[in-house]
C-alpha cells in the first residue's frame, strides 16, 4: 500500500511541476496577450475604429 501512495504522490508532484512550468511560460506574457486582443479589437473589420468612423460619418450627414 505504501508504494501505491508513493506513486500517487509522485504523480501529483509531477503534474504540479508541469503546471508550474506552463504557468511560468504564460504569466510573463499576459500583457502581450491583452495588447494583442486590444489591437485586434481595434483593427478587425467589425472593430472599434471602423464603428467609430461609421458613427462619425452618420453624424456629419
Amino acid at each position: 500500500m505504501t508504494t501505491s501512495k508513493a506513486k500517487q504522490h509522485g504523480l501529483v508532484y509531477q503534474l504540479q511541476q508541469l503546471g508550474n512550468r506552463l504557468s511560468d511560460m504564460v504569466m510573463p506574457n499576459i500583457g502581450a496577450f491583452i495588447a494583442w486582443g486590444l489591437i485586434t479589437a481595434l483593427f478587425i473589420p467589425s472593430g472599434w475604429l471602423l464603428k467609430l468612423d461609421q458613427s462619425i460619418e452618420k453624424t456629419h450627414i
